[in-house]
């Protein structure tokens, strides 16, 4: 159980560092000269918009997790691991 806790501990706080893919379909209604900046910045990184591929939650941990919580007659994390690994897809 422990190493399930630090698993989660260490997922949620990727989570909050890296932007959702919801900030990144906020960032397509942004103002134009806003677009224009970032496809400049698109020379830099190669055309490649970067922030699509970061890691952010990895649903088969999160579904493991919620096997070991459910193993361990602990019903509640399960619920939100199961939870969390169908966000995640």
């Amino acid at each position: 159980m422990v190493e399930v806790r630090r698993i989660d501990i260490k997922l949620n706080e990727i989570r909050a560092q890296n932007p959702s893919y919801q900030d990144l379909d906020d960032k397509n209604n942004q103002a134009f000269y806003l677009k224009a900046l970032n496809w400049l910045g698109d020379f830099y990184t190669g055309g490649r918009d970067t922030d699509k591929y970061l890691y952010r939650d990895d649903a088969w941990s999160r579904y493991m997790e919620g096997l070991q919580y459910e193993n361990s007659q602990e019903f509640d994390d399960a619920r939100i691991s199961y939870q969390k690994a169908a966000e995640a897809l």
